[in-house]
């Protein structure tokens, strides 16, 4: 504790010293802010001597983040500036000989660190505000997927239960010395990390990192070529409404990876098949007025969220489908939000906002982006935003009736409501 005291006018700060932040294979880390070698007494006083500079530095950050949220929407501004807090703190930044780590916590789950699949959705905020945080949220999977401890063709979805990161804690049975498969997102996650490389890359102006974890990025890429198209019967990002067989989301997911590996490296193979499947998608997910829930189903439909990064990157795979997409989204909105598809009134507020980046038009997607924000206004759980409710009571999602535990809350996956500002 440090204090300073001028006349009748002081100021107190009580900060916590975590001493070690987690464990990463074996190694105890330093919290990022330990770099320049400074005490936890002088970082505390140097917080004090500096307080007015500190905190007009972080009015402009705060003003500059708002004022480019406020071009979108007022409404815009208000979920922006609630949630780009709570996605920042959901992570631990943290330091060793290799560079950062910028470690996401599932907060409100399982315990997952580094879950590539939180990864995901949260990458817009830090893709606009850092690009090297996006980086430092992949390296604990490139690394964990170079060891022997993960001997799978696939791509791992976390490196353990935070603040212990030492192998992959979903899925995993404790009685079982195997993998349990029917229990991994093997298409989810590999075209997540593709994704999330493509985007770092694109934002940082170079491909020195994908180049760099070129052979495992390449080893995934094959592997959705070969799975991607017709996903078989697993989870996705989405597992609450567990395993789907034919998931059209998660084929476009699949579709937009390939293609984007094709770009990091110049690989013509890759790109000729990722628009040949986003053909045959288009013709085989169709289904009237929208496009379906899985290829084998009828009378179905989901938020193609997926199809976010096609349009950012400029890929023009599904050009075609926006505009169709969302005039459906529309006819499905309630108060709170579109359901995530046609099995319930579940939502994600995430993928409600990439929904709303999908939109040609200011007047649909302000339509979407208010739908959040009356969420966030007017729920009657008062928690840190929570990111899975009914849509139509705008109430925190309960697992089932008889079930106390209720749905997630103070998550990164917040992050993903910048996706506008991309």
């Amino acid at each position: 504790m440090a204090v300073v005291k001028k006349g009748n006018y002081g100021r107190i700060v009580i900060a916590y010293d975590d001493i070690k932040s987690l464990e990463y294979f074996g190694k105890q880390l330093d919290a990022y802010y330990k770099i320049d070698g400074e005490t936890f007494d002088e970082i505390c006083a140097d917080a004090l001597v500096n307080f007015d500079l500190i905190k007009e530095k972080c009015k402009i950050f705060n003003d500059k983040l708002k004022n480019m949220a406020r071009k979108i929407s007022d409404k815009y501004e208000d979920i922006i500036s609630l949630s780009y807090r709570q996605a920042i703190a959901a992570h631990k930044l943290c330091i060793d000989e290799k560079g950062l780590l910028f470690i996401s916590k599932e907060c409100f789950s399982d315990g997952c660190a580094a879950t590539v699949d939180v990864t995901y959705p949260s990458m817009p905020l830090f893709l606009l505000l850092n690009p090297e945080l996006v980086i430092g949220m992949l390296r604990p999977i490139f690394e964990y997927a170079d060891m022997d401890l993960w001997n799978f063709e696939f791509a791992p979805h976390d490196v353990g239960i935070y603040p212990i990161l030492d192998k992959q804690a979903y899925g995993y049975e404790k009685d079982d010395p195997q993998w349990t498969i029917s229990r991994q997102m093997p298409v989810e996650e590999c075209a997540n990390m593709i994704i999330c490389v493509y985007a770092a890359c694109n934002a940082l102006g170079n491909k020195d990192y994908a180049y760099n974890n070129k052979e495992i990025l390449i080893k995934w890429a094959d592997y959705l070529l070969e799975h991607g198209k017709i996903p078989e019967n697993q989870l996705c990002t989405d597992d609450f409404n567990g395993h789907l067989d034919k998931n059209c989301n998660l084929s476009v997911k699949a579709i937009v990876a390939l293609y984007a590996c094709g770009e990091l490296f110049d690989i013509a193979m890759y790109k000729e098949k990722a628009t040949e499947f986003a053909l045959w998608w288009i013709d085989n997910a169709k289904e009237n007025d929208h496009y379906k829930l899985a290829f084998d189903t009828e009378n179905t439909w989901s938020i193609k969220y997926n199809m976010v990064w096609d349009k950012i990157f400029g890929f023009g795979l599904f050009d075609d489908v926006y505009k169709t997409e969302t005039d459906f989204y529309i006819t499905k909105l309630e108060k709170y939000g579109i359901p995530l598809d046609s099995r319930g009134t579940v939502a994600k507020n995430d993928w409600i906002m990439w929904a709303a980046a999908l939109c040609e038009t200011t007047e649909k997607r302000d339509k979407i982006v208010d739908s959040v924000w009356n969420m966030i206004n007017e729920t009657k759980t008062r928690v840190p935003i929570t990111d899975h409710y009914d849509v139509e009571t705008g109430m925190q999602w309960r697992w089932a009736e008889y079930y106390t535990y209720q749905g997630f809350q103070n998550r990164s996956v917040v992050g993903g409501f910048a996706i506008l500002m991309l």
